[in-house]
């Protein structure tokens, strides 16, 4: 009886890793980036959330446990930025922006159908790098009858956290350029678990306790955007040409 069980055990096993492939890459993304926090959207008109820009590249890792089922990791440098927009006194509005790089490397576990259409999702761990906010306001002062422009940046790096976890989601379509290679083309999304702390619109820092006499609330760090990328599978099994 034992050695029956051994026997279907090692003939699932061996039909099991005769089915597995690997898969690697490079991949890339355009995105709309944006840092949350409701201590902004509670000022009004004061400050207010634009639309940030950010995108990132690196290589992928794949491991499938057959054609549709596998798991993969990404390696992946950043740009991000979180944009905002205000109105300080009458007819005198600003824009602001805070960019940060990051190292991302996110773990998917991912799903392919048999026309090439995909869907990912797993968690993201990001090492985040220097952070640097930006002003910039221009208005005509009737006063002295001159354009006045004021236009300053500077670090903030230390009112920010140094690492992220945040869960992401994808889906698209693989375009089969041969049975191994392969153009990835999708959208990934991804939202932020862990509060980033750091500061507002007008660079002030959320722990700033004359500013934020109730405490400082949670940073989330959300993006979505177009993901493209190359794809080479190893090990894997040639498709079976179609009988006639």
């Amino acid at each position: 009886m034992k050695s029956k069980i051994i026997i279907t055990i090692s003939l699932f096993a061996t039909q099991l890793m005769a089915q597995t492939f690997m898969q690697v890459g490079a991949l890339g993304s355009f995105n709309s980036t944006w840092l949350f926090n409701k201590n902004v959207s509670d000022k009004g008109d004061d400050q207010d959330f634009a639309a940030g820009w950010g995108h990132n590249f690196g290589l992928c890792y794949g491991f499938y446990f057959n054609e549709n089922i596998g798991i993969e990791i990404n390696g992946l440098i950043g740009l991000n930025s979180g944009a905002f927009t205000g109105v300080l006194d009458t007819n005198k509005t600003y824009n602001s922006e805070i960019s940060y790089s990051s190292i991302d490397i996110p773990l998917m576990f991912k799903y392919v159908g048999k026309s090439g259409a995909y869907l990912e999702v797993g968690p993201q761990f990001s090492i985040l790098g220097t952070f640097n906010y930006g002003f910039k306001q221009s208005y005509y002062d009737f006063n002295t009858g001159l354009n006045v422009n004021n236009d300053t940046s500077y670090a903030v790096t230390n009112f920010f956290k140094t690492s992220s976890i945040a869960a992401v989601l994808g889906f698209g379509i693989n375009i089969k350029f041969t049975d191994a290679l392969h153009l990835r083309t999708g959208l990934r999304f991804s939202y932020g678990l862990t509060d980033l702390k750091g500061v507002d619109a007008l660079g002030v820092p959320f722990a700033n306790f004359f500013s934020y006499k109730d405490g400082p609330l949670k940073t989330n760090a959300m993006a979505g955007g177009i993901l493209i990328g190359l794809t080479y599978s190893i090990g894997k099994k040639k498709e079976d040409s179609k009988k006639e």
